[in-house]
């Protein structure tokens, strides 16, 4: 009898051993569990506050990353640096929609060979000084031409620069007086006083775009104009 009590307190402490093993086993799996999840987090943070950041950089400077110039539909990739310890590469792919809208994708991974990666999406859209002019010249009042004035096409094949059907748009009421045959056509949106730019807002940000704004009237003698002008008076 005491050989089978033996045998019985035998198995006991071991199956005791057994079980105190799997608790620290499952112990040691949970905190290296914790540890990878708080490590996880800690790295996702630094992706999205990463790609974040070279978004608002690319935003911030539209005119160095050559945002207005970028070719319709067409995405460009930059590099962006960000400061920090951790080496983080980010790149930023941004694509011209219409109306003046970009999207703008930034990749951020670890440069040391993490799998780990987030991406960021990102639709902009910049503000309108108005409604595009509804030909190379729009006019409310007369129109009067010298001889050789010509109007060339735009040749970047850009969908938001395509080619007028007319040369001249204007207000009813208005004439066209030109040596040299000219497409022109009257359209009532050409005396609507929006299309034309002159509120204080709408000048403001043509002066910050590099517009030419003629405070009074001009005379174009010779030479070629690319880009847009605001005359407040009479154009020559």
């Amino acid at each position: 009898m005491h050989g089978a009590r033996r045998g019985v307190a035998l198995l006991a402490a071991l199956a005791l051993l057994s079980l105190v093993a799997l608790l620290i086993a499952g112990s040691f799996a949970s905190l290296t569990l914790s540890q990878r999840s708080t490590r996880g987090a800690g790295a996702d943070e630094l992706l999205v506050a990463s790609a974040d950041y070279a978004l608002n950089t690319v935003l911030a400077s539209p005119n160095s990353y050559g945002l207005v110039d970028l070719p319709y539909g067409q995405p460009a990739t930059f590099g962006v640096t960000v400061p920090g310890t951790q080496p983080v590469g980010v790149t930023v792919a941004v694509t011209r929609i219409a109306g003046g809208t970009v999207w703008l994708v930034a990749d951020a991974a670890f440069a040391r060979g993490d799998s780990a990666r987030r991406r960021v999406n990102l639709v902009a859209r910049f503000a309108s000084v108005g409604a595009l002019p509804l030909a190379p010249i729009q006019s409310r009042g007369n129109v009067r031409l010298a001889r050789g004035v010509s109007f060339s096409a735009d040749s970047s094949g850009d969908v938001e620069c395509a080619r007028s059907a007319t040369n001249i748009v204007l207000a009813p009421g208005a004439a066209v007086s030109a040596i040299d045959s000219v497409a022109s056509t009257v359209d009532s949106a050409a005396a609507d006083s929006t299309r034309y730019y002159l509120s204080a807002a709408q000048l403001a940000m043509l002066d910050s775009a590099g517009a030419l704004h003629v405070r009074g009237d001009t005379t174009i003698a010779a030479g070629t104009f690319d880009g847009v002008m605001v005359v407040d008076g009479v154009v020559t």
